[in-house]
């Protein structure tokens, strides 16, 4: 690919003496006020992208990563502790990811090179090749790989928030999703909070946690909390024998529900 109309104004700080011994703390400040271009076979220009972000001692600090992708946007804000411990036993921190419209439909396209630009490329592009690469099952040589045994995986303590008008992804279309997640050193997520409304209005509301402590099983408990979403908004599929239906193309009508649930689940 090739990058064009590429421009950057910033300015960066950091001590020399920092440079010359290694046993100094690396402290730095970044700030970029405006940074922007575009690849020749994407297409969606890359505009209006700032970044301010340092680090001081153990600690970095990401204070503002914004920007726009072609019609969606994104707002960063993000903060590590004792980010260089490998053991992760003190790590912690928190992220913050904000935006008014995400659309992950023309995020992930991309015309191929030696491919004609026509107006049906343009209104409907390909999807990036490498994002279906990676979506496909993987397996090794002579059979598959094993699972990674999430209770011997060290986590951080860290807090994940978000915060997206309108989320759009193949044929979902998500608003006023909300939600905050939040990883343990007790090996235990924790979903405080995830909220979202249908395009017709109405509301769904998630909590729980999931636990993989035990070496034995692991644990998923949640709670599900839905007002008056139009069957028109949840795409759910039916079979029945051989024939496969979404739920709206059958039914009309507003749906209610309160539920929970607790799973056990084999390593």
């Amino acid at each position: 690919d090739q990058l064009k109309d590429f421009h950057l104004v910033g300015s960066a700080e950091l001590p020399v003496e920092g440079l010359r011994n290694d046993s100094l703390s690396m402290d730095f400040a970044l700030n970029v006020k405006e940074l922007g271009g575009k690849l020749r076979y994407y297409p969606l220009p890359f505009t209006n992208f700032q970044i301010q972000a340092r680090r001081e001692g153990e600690q970095l600090h990401i204070d503002n990563f914004q920007g726009c992708v072609g019609e969606s946007n994104l707002k960063v804000r993000a903060r590590v502790e004792n980010f260089r411990d490998t053991l992760v036993e003190n790590l912690k921190g928190e992220l913050v990811v904000e935006s008014d419209i995400l659309d992950f439909n023309r995020l992930l396209t991309y015309r191929m090179p030696g491919k004609p630009e026509t107006d049906q490329t343009k209104s409907s592009p390909e999807i990036f090749p490498g994002y279906l690469a990676e979506t496909r099952p993987d397996s090794a040589v002579g059979g598959q790989k094993e699972p990674p045994r999430l209770d011997q995986i060290a986590y951080p303590q860290f807090r994940f928030s978000v915060d997206i008008g309108e989320l759009r992804y193949r044929e979902f279309n998500f608003y006023d999703l909300k939600g905050v997640l939040r990883s343990s050193n007790e090996k235990i997520f924790h979903l405080d909070q995830l909220s979202l409304s249908g395009k017709s209005g109405g509301s769904m509301a998630f909590q729980g946690q999931f636990n993989v402590a035990n070496p034995e099983n692991y644990s998923f408990s949640a709670q599900l909390d839905m007002q008056d979403m139009n069957v028109d908004d949840l795409d759910i599929d039916m079979q029945i024998g051989d024939s496969l239906y979404t739920l709206k193309e059958n039914f009309d009508g507003l749906v209610s529900a309160y539920g929970t649930a607790k799973i056990f689940i084999s390593p």
